[in-house]
């Protein structure tokens, strides 16, 4: 009886794929990364929608506090609204900022006009050719109308690297005066 040449060959291939043994391992091989990169990747993405909730909910307790302000506030105050933000949201305090700005409608130019606008010390201020930044955000308003417009800005550095890349949280408050008809800022 004549053999085929690779008959043996194709024998011991077919015994090897038959073979079981070590299947665990090799599966374990292959699933664990996968398994720490997705549980990585839940983690982040849970972390990501928490710091941003925390994050609307500083700037929207900035914009209510200053919305019940009957006094005038200045820069301390403004100074001191960035430190509520940076307890808030457990942030670096030397990478977030806060800029409050007070917008009134001009219903015969049809236009907001800027009042004032402040910034935690060192953050620019708004001006009126500026004010296109926050503009789209500011809902339809009745003529004379004022409302405070409160942004805020927090980095956001990702705990663990999972192919996304970090980015920064920047929120836009707006908030009618509840006691007063707007919120006045002096400069002492």
């Amino acid at each position: 009886m004549i053999l085929h040449p690779f008959h043996s060959l194709r024998r011991r291939l077919r015994s090897f794929a038959d073979d079981t043994r070590g299947m665990l391992s090799v599966e374990a091989a292959i699933a664990a990364p996968l398994l720490v990169f997705f549980l990585s990747l839940m983690y982040v993405t849970f972390d990501i929608f928490r710091i941003d909730a925390t994050n609307s909910k500083a700037a929207y307790t900035i914009g209510d506090l200053l919305s019940r302000e009957t006094e005038e506030i200045d820069q301390d105050f403004i100074d001191g609204m960035k430190g509520i933000f940076d307890y808030i949201t457990l942030a670096n305090a030397d990478d977030t900022w806060i800029r409050v700005s007070v917008v009134r409608y001009d219903g015969d130019d049809e236009e907001f006009k800027l009042v004032w606008s402040q910034g935690n010390t060192g953050v620019e201020s708004l001006t009126q050719d500026t004010l296109d930044v926050v503009e789209g955000s500011i809902p339809d308003m009745a003529e004379e109308d004022t409302v405070i417009v409160v942004e805020t800005y927090m980095p956001y550095e990702m705990p663990l690297r999972v192919g996304l890349a970090d980015f920064a949280y920047k929120n836009v408050v707006i908030t009618r005066p509840r006691f007063s008809g707007q919120l006045l800022w002096t400069s002492s």
